[in-house]
């Protein structure tokens, strides 16, 4: 049965609170809590999103999972997929998924939706570097 590990996966993390939206945590590569948390206080939402957004961009594509909530999507981070272990990636909003949601995923459907949402985005990546190549052809064009 799926289990949700509490904790972060590597890398810079909202810790936030009510009274405290932009305290941060920094996890290292093994999985251990960096040193100086005092420091991570981040000045402002925009220095937060640039942290987390390239933190998520390290994490390996291969291991992070997601699933529709709300506005958005709920993501973890597969620790394990025998047995699964997840960890939740408190991106964006930090949506969750519904604990049914996660008690009845399988490794099978889950390295399914990863393979999926990986194909989705190379096709979009491709699409963005052909429009960016057929600029850049128009304006050698041009000039």
């Amino acid at each position: 049965m799926p289990k949700l590990i509490t904790g972060y996966p590597p890398g810079h993390w909202s810790n936030a609170d009510r009274n405290n939206p932009l305290t941060c945590v920094e996890i290292d590569a093994d999985g251990t809590m960096a040193q100086d948390q005092e420091s991570l206080q981040c000045a402002s939402w925009r220095e937060h999103n640039t942290k987390e957004e390239e933190s998520f961009n390290r994490l390996d594509p291969d291991r992070v999972w997601k699933t529709p909530a709300a506005d958005n999507y709920a993501r973890y981070y597969v620790a394990s997929f025998k047995p699964i272990r997840l960890i939740h990636i408190p991106t964006g909003d930090g949506y969750q998924a519904l604990p049914a949601t996660i008690r009845g995923l399988t490794a099978k459907e889950m390295k399914a939706d990863i393979e999926r949402d990986k194909t989705i985005s190379r096709m979009f990546e491709d699409h963005r570097r052909r429009l960016k190549e057929e600029k850049s052809r128009a304006a050698n064009e041009e000039g």
